[in-house]
């Protein structure tokens, strides 16, 4: 997800009821619910408008997302369905949004404390995404192996990026669950220093390769191997969502200890 994403123009008649797409250009559908704990998030401001973002269930009641995804609204709703069309009554559960205290309505580098969770209402049955151990990515870069730097960002976000000639995407938006494949890049930029990863974010032609947009922050970043959730999706510095990602580290004590203050 990139800095300044919320569709805060989407009504949510239209929003809740919109179409599949068909052609592939990030990424696959997870039609095969790989990843049923992922889930799509609405948000409602104090205008009236609504915005979306992507997170995980990491408990019954606890849905885990990005700290910016939860600024500038009054009301939180969360589904798991993996595509539309839905019903805000009968689909989604209704939750209280808390941010971490360390997020300031910035992304300050490299620190941006972008990490946020909702306490749903009601709990929720099923599989749950599991926090990779702390210090995880740490360890995986110790070991050099090329096995290790491969991950992957499932959100509902837009499926290919904007036209640079257009303020409209280039495939409709489907708000259905979707799978990226990426590789680590580095965490030891300006941008990084600890606090957070640089993934690939390539287009891709169904074939594997992909990466995050517009809707996708707050969607994890998943450690193929193990299955782990290592981060966040958080910004990204280019435009049109080309370039490369950034995601907040979820296997830190910074972010874990927030964290945690919910689990238990």
């Amino acid at each position: 997800m990139r800095l300044g994403m919320k569709f805060f123009a989407l009504a949510l008649s239209s929003l809740l009821s919109a179409g599949s797409a068909h052609a592939i250009t990030y990424g696959y559908p997870d039609t095969s619910h790989q990843y049923p704990w992922v889930g799509l998030m609405v948000a409602e401001t104090t205008s009236g408008d609504q915005y979306v973002c992507s997170g995980s269930l990491i408990s019954p009641t606890l849905f885990l997302t990005a700290a910016h995804c939860l600024d500038d609204a009054v009301g939180f709703y969360v589904t798991f369905k993996q595509d539309g069309p839905y019903s805000l009554k009968d689909d989604f559960v209704k939750g209280t949004a808390y941010q971490h205290p360390g997020w300031n309505g910035t992304f300050t580098v490299p620190n941006t404390s972008d990490v946020g969770v909702i306490v749903l209402a009601k709990r929720q049955r099923g599989s749950l995404g599991k926090l990779a151990p702390t210090h995880f990515v740490d360890q995986l870069l110790a070991r050099h192996a090329a096995e290790d730097l491969r991950f992957v960002a499932v959100g509902y976000g837009l499926q290919s990026s904007q036209n640079a000639n257009s303020n409209k995407p280039r495939v409709p938006w489907d708000l259905a669950r979707w799978v990226g494949e990426q590789r680590l890049m580095q965490m030891s930029s300006v941008y990084t220093d600890g606090y957070n990863i640089q993934l690939t974010n390539n287009p891709g032609l169904g074939n594997g390769s992909g990466g995050t947009c517009s809707g996708d922050s707050g969607a994890p970043i998943i450690h193929k191997e193990t299955g782990y959730i290592v981060a966040v999706n958080s910004f990204g510095v280019a435009p049109y969502c080309k370039g490369n990602d950034y995601a907040y580290r979820v296997d830190i004590p910074y972010a874990r200890d927030f964290i945690n203050l919910f689990l238990k």
